[in-house]
Protein backbone atom coordinates (compact mmCIF):
# COMPACT_ATOMS: atom_id res chain seq x y z
CA UNK A 1 0.00 0.00 0.00
CA UNK A 2 1.14 3.53 -0.64
CA UNK A 3 1.73 6.02 2.18
CA UNK A 4 -1.52 7.73 1.22
CA UNK A 5 -3.49 4.47 1.33
CA UNK A 6 -2.01 3.59 4.71
CA UNK A 7 -2.87 7.04 6.06
CA UNK A 8 -6.45 6.61 4.83
CA UNK A 9 -6.62 3.44 6.96
CA UNK A 10 -5.16 5.32 9.97
CA UNK A 11 -1.90 3.36 9.74
CA UNK A 12 0.81 5.72 10.89
CA UNK A 13 3.76 3.35 10.97
CA UNK A 14 4.97 -0.24 10.79
CA UNK A 15 7.58 -2.08 12.80
CA UNK A 16 8.56 -5.60 13.86
CA UNK A 17 7.47 -6.69 17.34
CA UNK A 18 9.28 -9.31 19.39
CA UNK A 19 7.10 -11.94 21.06
CA UNK A 20 7.72 -10.66 24.64
CA UNK A 21 6.73 -7.16 23.51
CA UNK A 22 3.43 -8.50 22.15
CA UNK A 23 2.71 -10.45 25.35
CA UNK A 24 3.54 -7.50 27.64
CA UNK A 25 2.04 -4.72 25.51
CA UNK A 26 -0.36 -2.45 27.38
CA UNK A 27 -1.28 -0.02 24.61
CA UNK A 28 -2.06 2.30 22.96
CA UNK A 29 -1.33 0.28 19.79
CA UNK A 30 -3.86 -2.42 18.91
CA UNK A 31 -3.20 -5.87 17.47
CA UNK A 32 -5.47 -7.80 15.19
CA UNK A 33 -6.69 -10.13 16.50
CA UNK A 34 -6.74 -8.25 19.80
CA UNK A 35 -5.48 -11.33 21.68
CA UNK A 36 -2.62 -11.99 19.27
CA UNK A 37 -0.40 -13.37 22.05
CA UNK A 38 -2.58 -16.48 22.55
CA UNK A 39 -2.53 -17.92 19.01
CA UNK A 40 1.07 -16.79 18.57
CA UNK A 41 2.05 -18.66 21.74
CA UNK A 42 0.46 -21.84 20.39
CA UNK A 43 2.21 -21.41 17.06
CA UNK A 44 5.59 -21.00 18.75
CA UNK A 45 5.02 -23.88 21.17
CA UNK A 46 3.45 -26.43 18.80
CA UNK A 47 4.39 -25.34 15.28
CA UNK A 48 2.06 -25.14 12.32
CA UNK A 49 -1.43 -26.56 12.90
CA UNK A 50 -2.71 -29.38 10.70
CA UNK A 51 -5.76 -27.33 9.74
CA UNK A 52 -6.59 -23.68 9.24
CA UNK A 53 -7.17 -21.81 12.52
CA UNK A 54 -9.84 -19.13 12.56
CA UNK A 55 -8.77 -15.98 14.42
CA UNK A 56 -11.32 -13.61 15.89
CA UNK A 57 -15.11 -13.90 16.06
Amino acid sequence: MSDEELAAENVTGCRWWRFPEIVDHGGPDLFSPRDLATPLSALIAFGLPAETVRLGP
